[in-house]
């Protein structure tokens, strides 16, 4: 006994999930359209939303039973402060609680903006990347239609050969400014987590912080984008 297999519904389930898809130019050259960096930038957008959302629950810290303890006890306040002073924070214990009530009380006000904001510029991030690639993408497609394969290859560094035999463009744009858009995710950040109390130093650790993450998952869009391109273009 045989199967029918119907194969509409078998080029479907055969699919990759994540892959680009083939456009035409204005010219109407096809080259291989990507989406893997809008992909990651959506993925992680997640965890950037949640992370600001959370502070829509922040508490005065002052209910909270352990320092509650400390600020009613004389001694313990006493103790406290000279702790702080060994880390160089000339402010008593109570100045610093009073700060920090402060600061968890606007990122309790702010929760739900700051979260769209941190979700939309990581999100936008992946699509400029994603941008700038195809672009490059539809420039190296016009150039082996105009002057053929052979000399596009020696003309151009980032071209390669699919399985399929067909030149695409080999990004490295996540490579050139995932570094760049996270230093500026991270800039963002810093002013969002410290308003006005913000400083130099805290926009340079907030930057360099961001600015190797941005580093990794301009490299694994990359590694993902020209994977695809090469199995699938």
């Amino acid at each position: 006994m045989s199967l029918a297999v119907n194969p509409v519904v078998n080029q479907i389930n055969n699919q990759a999930t994540f892959k680009g898809k083939w456009e035409k130019t204005d010219n109407g050259t096809p080259y291989y359209k990507s989406n893997s960096a809008t992909i990651a930038g959506g993925v992680m957008a997640i965890p950037a939303a949640l992370t600001w959302l959370v502070n829509i629950n922040k508490k005065d810290l002052a209910q909270d039973k352990n320092i509650e303890e400390v600020t009613k006890n004389p001694e313990m306040k006493k103790q406290a402060d000279s702790f702080l002073k060994m880390f160089g924070i000339e402010n008593s214990f109570e100045e610093v609680l009073k700060e920090e009530n402060k600061r968890n009380q606007r990122l309790k006000k702010y929760a739900i903006p700051f979260t769209i904001i941190a979700s939309g510029l990581t999100l936008g991030c992946g699509i400029l990347v994603d941008h700038l690639r195809n672009k490059k993408a539809q420039e190296t497609a016009e150039q082996v239609r105009q002057i053929g394969l052979k000399r596009t290859l020696i003309a151009q560094d980032r071209v390669a050969i699919s399985n399929k035999g067909r030149a695409y463009y080999e990004s490295n744009q996540g490579h050139k400014w995932g570094a760049l858009l996270g230093a500026g995710c991270g800039i963002a950040a810093t002013l969002m987590k410290n308003g006005k109390k913000t400083n130099f130093a805290h926009i340079l650790t907030g930057a360099a912080t961001y600015a190797f993450g941005g580093w990794i998952m301009g490299v694994i869009a990359d590694h993902n984008t020209n994977k695809n391109a090469r199995i699938h273009s």
